[in-house]
């Protein structure tokens, strides 16, 4: 339905936008929309890099080569940022979501594979 509506670009939310319970279930109808005639290349937002979620994540990025792209919410260091670069070869949006996101904010500039920051504003709101 969004790509329907004329969106450039989509983001398919696996972070807080699902229930712990509902995540394999999720990452499941993902990857059979991305095997399937329709598929149109989605961002794929994945939980934080201290989350269990987050090795779930990248593996499931790995199995998905036509993603567009990979948004790493509450990026808080450069290693992190490079290595779902190193691991999946998509460019990384890092979503700047708490203080010590924003506080190493410099040091994330200069990640490889780095290609935009984005702000969580409620979540940094709230930790701020």
């Amino acid at each position: 339905k969004a790509f329907a509506s004329g969106a450039d670009a989509v983001i398919v939310d696996l972070e807080d936008a699902v229930a712990p319970e509902d995540k394999a279930s999720a990452r499941e109808a993902l990857q059979q929309y991305h095997d399937s005639a329709g598929y149109q290349p989605i961002w794929l937002r994945i939980n934080q890099a201290s989350s269990a979620e987050f090795v779930k994540g990248l593996a499931l990025c790995r199995q998905l080569p036509k993603l567009a792209g990979v948004l790493l919410a509450k990026a808080e260091q450069p290693a992190d940022i490079e290595r779902v670069y190193q691991e999946t070869g998509l460019p990384v949006i890092a979503l700047i979501e708490n203080a010590m996101g924003l506080y190493r904010i410099e040091d994330m500039a200069k990640a490889s594979g780095l290609l935009a920051f984005s702000y969580g504003v409620l979540d940094l709101c709230n930790d701020l």
